[in-house]
């Protein structure tokens, strides 16, 4: 008599990735909300910075360096392939592209948001609208308003921590799993940019936000 038994489930070396990915993720996000409770009387000045920096650096950076640890014996360096970046033309390359695209981004921008604004329901619209200025209102504090002392740490902490530490999560780990499980790298571009959008919560902007994340993943792909 023959017994009929079932192949037993096991995940595929990208999935495993994946769910090891998302696992830090969970902790980073977890560590940062500690971090934003325990520093939530910081504000003013450099500590401001202090504590978006070590927000985003838990969030994203931590999980990426983490992963990459765990999955790659010779870590970080192996794993996001810093030993073969790309020479500094591809850099150059990709940061012209999207400043020359910065005004169709623009434009699509507003007209989406123009068009969110118009067809959702006023509550919602006006929940967005309060939320988008209470960023705004946000990165101006942390400029300093005109304060020019506070400049070289507002370019640190707006522009090259995150832009390390996200790089890092979304097109050097997530993008790469994705492409890695599904063999569709524009799709996993595309869903890789959905996620990096929705994770900025700056929902009038979306569109940009998406817009640019793709040029950047096409550019990291090829």
């Amino acid at each position: 008599m023959l017994i009929s038994m079932k192949r037993p489930f096991y995940l595929s070396r990208a999935e495993n990735m994946l769910f090891l990915l998302l696992v830090t993720f969970a902790v980073g996000v977890g560590m940062s909300m500690l971090w934003n409770f325990l520093t939530e009387e910081a504000e003013g000045g450099i500590l401001s910075h202090i504590k978006t920096m070590t927000s985003t650096v838990l969030t994203f950076g931590v999980p990426a360096i983490v992963f990459w640890h765990i999955k790659c014996k010779e870590g970080i360096c192996k794993g996001l392939h810093i030993k073969n970046a790309p020479r500094w033309r591809a850099a150059v390359y990709s940061t012209v592209a999207v400043f020359v695209s910065m005004p169709a981004i623009g434009y699509v921008n507003k007209f989406v948001s123009d068009f969110m604004l118009r067809y959702l329901p006023e509550s919602l619209s006006v929940d967005l609208t309060n939320a988008a200025n209470a960023q705004t209102d946000m990165i101006h504090g942390l400029i300093g308003n005109g304060n020019w002392e506070l400049l070289p740490v507002s370019i640190i902490t707006l522009g090259i921590i995150p832009a390390l530490c996200e790089e890092m999560f979304f097109r050097g780990t997530l993008q790469r799993i994705l492409t890695r499980l599904w063999h569709r790298p524009i799709l996993s571009i595309v869903i890789t940019s959905v996620i990096f959008a929705l994770l900025h919560a700056d929902y009038l902007n979306w569109a940009g936000i998406f817009m640019c994340s793709i040029i950047m993943g096409l550019f990291y792909f090829y």
